[in-house]
């Protein structure tokens, strides 16, 4: 029998504040994440509005040496803060024994890296020549430097990586970090997703039409996407042991890709949450929310079919399973957010409320058996579904247990 994996802390920097306490009392009041977007010094026309970390970006100073973050790119800075917040909110301070620092991981999601920061260095080469050159300002621009800047600063020396891929990415280091876990590569690990802000890839998401200039509105016909997001978020997950205090257990995980792009979403998302309701042994009823990576676009109705398919909802009387779209008001971060998804489920378990969800009363379209958290709500159910779903149809679920 596979060792249980729970989650032991939580950590997050992001357009609404540092720390998921913080995040979660936001989201309950529906405080907006969206603020005008930063002027492109190269003049790069952008949507208005984005959900930047700004000011609040100051707070990761007070819980991180500023002479470490001096340098460093903001996806390390957010990633720092975040995996910081993680470390000194833990409730179970493990890796504080030599052992468990060698045997901590740190497995983090991206999809653009330090891209700001790579766009500025490279055009420096470009304009004064190779004496700007440095391989230490060029170790900063590789994707898995956030990561190892945690690892450093934590003093952890188990595995650093970096996964990369689409949104779906940053819930799927937390899968792969539960994998690692259970068949015994690391005793801890911390996983999760980060991005920063960049006005190259700003204005080339809007152009394809992945990015708007105004926050979407969940399952709503007349809403076409949502705006660009970033900030970090971490789970610190560890194995169970007996007597120790949790957040939450990571029951199941399961990851599906499609052949076909957004035509196969559906059946994807179908598939992972099948696979980890199966792996949990854990019947479909039990789940009593589901947090989705909705944010307003032609992604929403794809992911929703497919929850209702993998949940068997069409086949099953009841009341309807509620469902948390969190993104319709933090934006679409692509690992951040799909991170950030995880770290808002345990929150709310923990505090026992479901943040609303962005959304007109009524105008939500979604499958039989699902319904729209559009009103803050008590929360005391057991199991709580985290799907998350990329524009190349592929999908990651995770399922959390409370404890």
């Amino acid at each position: 029998m596979s060792p249980k994996v729970v989650v032991t802390g939580l950590g997050i920097v992001s357009p609404l504040g540092v720390g998921s306490e913080t995040v979660h009392s936001a989201l309950m009041s529906r405080v907006s994440a969206s603020r005008s977007s930063p002027v492109s010094a190269r003049g790069i026309p952008v949507p208005g509005l984005a959900a930047t970390v700004g000011a609040l970006g100051e707070k990761v100073e007070e819980i991180v040496s500023p002479k470490y973050l001096r340098r460093l790119p903001s996806v390390s800075r957010w990633s720092l803060g975040a995996a910081v917040d993680a470390s000194s909110r833990a409730v179970v301070p493990a890796e504080a024994e030599p052992s468990g620092r060698d045997e901590t991981a740190v497995i983090l999601g991206t999809s653009f890296g330090a891209s700001s920061y790579h766009f500025e260095y490279y055009e420096k080469l470009f304009r004064n020549g190779l004496k700007d050159a440095s391989p230490l300002l060029f170790s900063e621009s590789v994707m898995n430097a956030p990561s190892g800047h945690v690892a450093i600063y934590l003093k952890l020396r188990g595995a650093s990586l970096a996964l990369v891929g689409g949104e779906e990415v940053g819930l799927g280091a937390i899968l792969d970090a539960h994998d690692r876990l259970a068949l015994g590569e690391c005793s801890t690990a911390y996983a999760g997703g980060a991005e920063e802000y960049c006005d190259f890839v700003h204005a080339a998401l809007a152009a394809r039409g992945r990015i708007f200039a105004e926050p979407g509105e969940a399952y709503c016909e007349r809403s076409k996407g949502t705006i660009l997001c970033e900030g970090a978020a971490f789970l610190r997950l560890e194995i169970e042991r007996p007597g120790r205090r949790t957040l939450a257990r990571l029951v199941g995980t399961a990851m599906a890709r499609s052949l076909q792009g957004i035509r196969g979403a559906r059946e994807s998302v179908a598939d992972a949450v099948r696979e980890a309701l199966e792996r949990a042994s854990v019947d479909p009823g039990s789940v009593g929310l589901v947090v989705t990576s909705a944010s307003g676009g032609l992604l929403d109705g794809c992911e929703a079919r497919g929850i209702a398919a993998g949940l068997s909802l069409n086949h099953r009387a009841g009341p309807a399973v509620p469902i948390c779209a969190p993104m319709t008001i933090l934006g679409e971060g692509f690992a951040f957010t799909s991170a950030a998804q995880a770290v808002i489920a345990v929150q709310l378990i923990a505090a026992g409320s479901i943040p609303p969800s962005r959304a007109t009363p009524g105008a939500a379209e979604l499958p039989r058996g699902l319904r729209l958290v559009t009103e803050p709500e008590r929360f005391v159910g057991t199991h709580v579904l985290v799907v998350s779903t990329s524009w190349r149809g592929n999908a990651v679920a995770a399922l959390l247990e409370r404890t």
